[in-house]
């Protein structure tokens, strides 16, 4: 409460110079709390290796749970510390999952995308670019759904994500029609 007290102009004092003292303070504050993060980075060890896994378990019974804002810091932050660990690709998977569950169809593509580009041979690769293709279905962007649903057949032919991909093609409206809708649209 002091501080923001002394936080306050001066009775009398123009907008300009409140200004002014308002922005001096701001950065004494912010100062003070670069300080503060900094003594607690230097003071912290790093993660220890046994940690990955718990901090990886706790975010998925999170996601499962739905708590998805508490899963998606702990994931956020399994990766930050531990980004080449093992299960690092499933992380990276549950984050899109997550997005995708928000109906934050964008980062749920971005971060889908991450797991094919670092992933691209591991088990939730077929998995990303499946719920890449839906993300951009539900953005209403048929062509570049279209698209990734037949590399999912095409890269992954005998995974049951192919045979996912292959069910939701014959839904999709052929290229004709796309085409003679969106030239409609104004």
């Amino acid at each position: 409460k002091g501080y923001l007290r002394r936080m306050r102009p001066e009775p009398g004092a123009g907008a300009k110079e409140a200004a002014l003292a308002l922005e001096a303070k701001l950065a004494a504050l912010e100062a003070r709390i670069g300080a503060v993060e900094t003594a607690l980075t230097t003071t912290k060890k790093g993660p220890k290796a046994g940690d990955a896994e718990a901090l990886y378990h706790r975010a998925y019974q999170q996601t499962l749970d739905k708590d998805y804002a508490r899963a998606e810091k702990n994931f956020t932050r399994f990766l930050k510390d531990f980004p080449d660990h093992k299960l690092a690709e499933n992380a990276r998977y549950w984050l899109g999952e997550i997005h995708y569950s928000k109906g934050d169809w964008e980062r749920a593509i971005l971060d889908f995308d991450k797991v094919i580009k670092k992933h691209p041979k591991g088990d939730k690769a077929p998995g990303a670019l499946l719920k890449q293709a839906m993300s951009f279905e539900k953005l209403g962007s048929l062509k570049e759904a279209r698209v990734l649903l037949e590399q999912v057949v095409k890269k992954y032919p005998k995974s049951k994500e192919a045979k996912l991909a292959r069910a939701r093609l014959k839904t999709l409206k052929p290229p004709e029609k796309q085409r003679k809708n969106e030239q409609k649209k104004p």
